[in-house]
């Protein structure tokens, strides 16, 4: 498999990004709260951005979107889903995001999506159940993702970060119709506040052979906060699926479950107290905290875009019409026991999910079991 090509920093840029290291973003100024979102800190890697899981992520400085580098991304050949993740960043609720975009470029077509998300986390560290749906842009299936490569920026769309939100994690994604070698470029992303004053922190090690060079900097007093951090322990939100659903396999991606795991027939069980139990207690019910998602990748599913879904009874739903992975909040679900908790209870839940693709339907049935403690 071809290696992602190791770029040579120049004495000139290593100064320059000295030169970074206090940023005082003026009154009025949009603020990106991206970390290194064009990827110009780059050793073997790029600053404050990792893989997932066994994926390859470097910087490539052959044909860069903008400034000196891009971010490759590239599969290891055992995966059809493909992802890096950004350092978490601490965000104020209540911040309107009217600038939310990436570029990419690919010459692989087995590539069938690509995706910038920001998943948002109540905790001010990415974790936390989110505050807030995740939301994302990019290209996929029926809006066209183009494998011709050479650089492509996806229509912008705005993002809205209500007040339970306290952090956000970024993920640049890429989904294969095979699991195959292939490699995804990305740059100059962008989430960017209308305006505001900020204070930035933040903290970049890099590591060629066995010299390690670190960046740290600090700004002064402001009514906006945005601070880098180098956990990347919490799981992405928009990706995992916990339950894809109880319909054909063809449409199983227009909607999806995360929070519980359910058998084939949708059913999923918790026993009172136990560590499925939101609640934590042995209290007469189960708690399942839950929460709903659209449009996520997964094998022979093309989500197009959905269009709209519908639950009953009522649960947090992620907005529609929808052409990229977004997810719902969570919503705890109480299912008692019965007759006086000896007996299980059971709550059924539906959802139709339709889409502008084929097939134009997906009807998922979801049946909560709570089990008295032994």
């Amino acid at each position: 498999m071809p290696r992602l090509r190791q770029p040579v920093v120049h004495h000139a840029v290593l100064l320059a990004l000295a030169g970074l290291a206090c940023v005082a973003v003026p009154e009025s100024a949009a603020v990106n709260y991206v970390p290194n979102p064009g990827f110009e800190t780059c050793t073997a890697s790029p600053a404050s951005w990792a893989a997932v899981a066994t994926e390859l992520v470097g910087c490539d400085a052959a044909m860069p979107g903008a400034g000196s580098y891009s971010m490759a991304v590239q599969n290891d050949g055992s995966a059809t889903l493909v992802r890096a993740q950004s350092d978490c960043v601490v965000i104020s609720g209540g911040t309107s995001i009217p600038t939310f975009r990436f570029s990419y470029r690919t010459a692989s077509s087995a590539v069938v999506q690509a995706t910038f998300t920001a998943n948002a986390y109540t905790a001010n560290d990415c974790t936390g159940n989110n505050g807030v749906v995740s939301a994302g842009v990019g290209a996929s299936f029926v809006t066209p993702i183009a494998t011709d490569g050479v650089w492509h920026t996806p229509p912008t769309v705005s993002a809205l970060v209500d007040g339970a939100t306290h952090s956000i994690r970024f993920f640049a994604t890429f989904q294969l119709n095979s699991a195959t070698d292939a490699t995804v470029y990305f740059d100059d992303f962008e989430f960017s506040s209308a305006a505001g004053t900020t204070t930035s922190t933040s903290t970049s090690t890099s590591t060629t052979g066995a010299a390690v060079t670190s960046t740290t900097g600090s700004a002064t007093t402001s009514t906006t906060s945005a601070t880098a951090t180098s956990s990347t322990s919490a799981p992405p939100t928009t990706l995992p699926v916990s339950f894809s659903g109880t319909g054909p396999a063809a449409s199983d991606c227009y909607v999806t479950f995360q929070g519980f795991a359910a058998d084939a027939q949708g059913r999923a069980d918790c026993t009172d107290g136990a560590s499925c139990d939101a609640d934590g207690a042995a209290n007469g019910s189960c708690t399942f905290a839950v929460r709903v998602c659209v449009a996520q990748p997964l094998a022979g599913c093309t989500a197009a875009t959905v269009t709209s879904l519908k639950a009953t009874p009522a649960i947090a739903l992620p907005p529609v019409p929808a052409a990229a992975p977004a997810c719902g909040a969570t919503t705890q679900i109480v299912v008692p026991l019965k007759r006086n908790g000896r007996r299980p209870g059971l709550k059924r839940l539906a959802f139709t999910a339709k889409s502008d693709g084929k097939p134009k339907r997906e009807r998922d049935v979801i049946k909560l079991r709570c089990l008295p403690p032994a």
